[in-house]
């Protein structure tokens, strides 16, 4: 049965094993769960089936909270890529002078949680001294805003804003920002709104915002400290510094658009797809030669759900039931999952950058080659081609929009005299 979707943090960890295996059946699987390590799961698409495994070599079944953390994660990373705004909102409860959060049905540490979340970042910047940002990143979420919302009391608001990582992509490239689970093709940040009701719990909300603005952020930061705000006074106050026809940053979006709602009208598709690495994470093979499985399922899944939302699939109907989703419907799903994958891999992949030579993959073996980062972006949205990006600022900060292969003439915002050339976006001042 599919567990219920809840907007959560997406960290994976990965406990140092503490006893030997309990169950004979699962004993092949003792040398590879040794070296597992605890890890953000960023772009591995191994991740999921390692957790998995894990809990079927010590407990020989997998556990309810994996169940619904690998479902988080999951969803996160899709609803991230949707060519979407996403807003998420979740209750921290107060208990004991610590906030909660709701993890696999039970109430959880939050704080224990952004602990695990730092420590995964320290060791990522101990293999990769680049990857440092991260752990700032996770200091300021557990010794700041954690204990800024901590002190609130009923009807006090809390605001920040976490900014896109321009800083580290013009130092090390936007392929090393990839590889740390950011969008340098949207440029996302976030704006949080946590605020205390009258029971003492906590309501924290986020939103993603594109285009890394930081006038526009600062902006809506200056909104909150005028009290009594909401979300969307955020996101106003946010684009009308960025001016055009924007929402949350993006050129054109529809306000009524969220990836959250969008990915979990489709719950069969996600039953499916978490059923299916289950499925993958039981078969008696080292996890080397699963990868290839692993990533047609993802993958598949990824084309799927992209189809379904642009309106080029209509899933087939099936009444709900208690226990989930009917198995002859799942497999209905898996045939559609799969022919979207071949369909995906008929089209191909274009890569390429500005003034670089574009260079197709096509083929089965050279989509399941490529980097699950460039898989990612050709399924949910080609957001940068030969010139550039295609989301960007003309000479007078204005945000733009263009077609991929072409390029604009003028700046969409009437009367403006700024250059959309191609060349390096322009970046707002820092506030």
């Amino acid at each position: 049965m599919l567990a219920t979707i809840e907007a959560a943090p997406a960290v994976t960890v990965f406990a140092q094993p503490e006893r030997q295996p309990r169950i004979p059946e699962f004993d092949y699987l003792g040398p590879e769960v040794a070296s597992y390590s605890e890890a953000c799961k960023s772009f591995d698409p191994l991740a999921s089936v390692r957790m998995y495994r894990y809990d079927l070599y010590h407990f020989g079944h997998i556990l309810p909270e994996t169940h619904q953390r690998i479902m988080d994660e999951e969803i996160s990373l899709m609803a991230e890529g949707v060519n979407r705004v996403a807003r998420t909102k979740f209750v921290l409860r107060r208990s004991e002078g610590n906030l909660q959060y709701k993890k696999g049905g039970e109430w959880a540490s939050y704080r224990e949680m952004l602990e695990t979340g730092k420590r995964a970042a320290e060791l990522s910047a101990a293999e990769d001294s680049r990857k440092q940002f991260l752990v700032y990143e996770a200091d300021d979420d557990l010794d700041v805003h954690y204990d800024n919302m901590l002190r609130l009391r009923p009807g006090e608001q809390y605001t920040w804003a976490s900014t896109y990582c321009q800083d580290i992509e013009d130092t090390y490239g936007p392929e090393f920002v990839r590889s740390c689970g950011r969008f340098p093709g949207r440029k996302m940040g976030f704006l949080y709104l946590a605020e205390c009701s009258e029971d003492g719990n906590v309501v924290l909300i986020s939103q993603t915002i594109d285009g890394d603005n930081r006038e526009a952020v600062a902006a809506a930061l200056d909104r909150a400290r005028r009290g009594n705000v909401t979300m969307d006074n955020l996101v106003s106050a946010h684009d009308n510094v960025v001016g055009g026809d924007v929402y949350a940053g993006r050129p054109g979006a529809d306000v009524r658009e969220n990836a959250w709602q969008t990915i979990q009208q489709h719950t069969d598709l996600i039953q499916y797809f978490l059923d299916g690495l289950e499925r993958i994470a039981r078969q008696r093979q080292p996890i080397t030669v699963l990868e290839d499985a692993i990533k047609r399922h993802m993958y598949g899944t990824w084309a799927a759900l992209k189809n379904r939302i642009d309106g080029l699939a209509v899933p087939a109907q099936y009444l709900p039931r208690a226990d989930g989703v009917p198995i002859a419907h799942l497999a209905m799903v898996g045939q559609e999952v799969q022919r979207s994958f071949q369909q995906f891999v008929e089209a191909g992949i274009a890569m390429g950058g500005c003034g670089g030579e574009i260079k197709m993959l096509q083929g089965e073996q050279d989509i399941l080659a490529a980097s699950t980062q460039s898989v990612f972006e050709a399924l949910f949205g080609v957001l940068e081609d030969r010139f550039g990006s295609l989301i960007f600022e003309c000479t007078e900060g204005h945000s733009n929009k263009r077609e991929v292969g072409r390029l604009r003439t003028t700046c969409r915002v009437p009367g403006c005299k700024g250059s959309v050339g191609c060349g390096p976006k322009k970046l707002a001042p820092a506030a």
